[in-house]
């Protein structure tokens, strides 16, 4: 998939290079990408290519936090019904996989500040069915159905 969007960022004279730097912010990574675009002889039928990068799809996830979360007056101001026995979560959505962004998460890139410093699992169980979803709006409103509804069941929910 990697290398039918980059063909398409050169066919509209994007520097390849460039963006995947600011994309991943990693040089290695970005002139591998950049030198995939030269590969276009698979990608020359249009038709194929768009119907391809249609596939493109967003991830709900749901991760556990540390229980110690609790003790942040903005985490308990957002959560003022939360049941002190249950779990937390934080509850987001990506146009990675769950893996990918957990990981950025835990590693500082893009990350919410309390995933970063209590984050310690996905829990698969809770999102998995609503993977994977076609649009972003889409993915913004079953993030926003999750956190309502692990809210109601008691449990302290942070998503932005």
């Amino acid at each position: 998939m990697q290398n039918l969007i980059f063909f398409y960022l050169r066919h509209k004279d994007i520097d390849v290079e460039r963006y995947a730097k600011q994309e991943y912010e990693s040089a290695d990574i970005a002139i591998e990408w950049g030198l995939m675009w030269k590969n276009k002889q698979a990608y020359k039928d249009k038709l194929r290519f768009d119907e391809l990068l249609l596939k493109i799809s967003y991830n709900v996830y749901v991760i556990k936090l540390d229980k110690e979360v609790m003790n942040s007056k903005k985490f308990r101001e957002r959560n003022p019904y939360m049941n002190l026995r249950r779990a937390c979560f934080y509850v987001g959505q990506t146009s990675h996989s769950p893996e990918t962004r957990f990981n950025q998460h835990i590693t500082g890139y893009k990350s919410n500040s309390f995933v970063k410093r209590y984050g310690q699992k996905l829990v698969w169980r809770k999102f998995k069915k609503y993977n994977p979803i076609k649009t972003r709006k889409e993915a913004e409103y079953i993030e926003k159905q999750l956190t309502d509804k692990l809210r109601r069941k008691g449990h302290g929910v942070w998503s932005n």
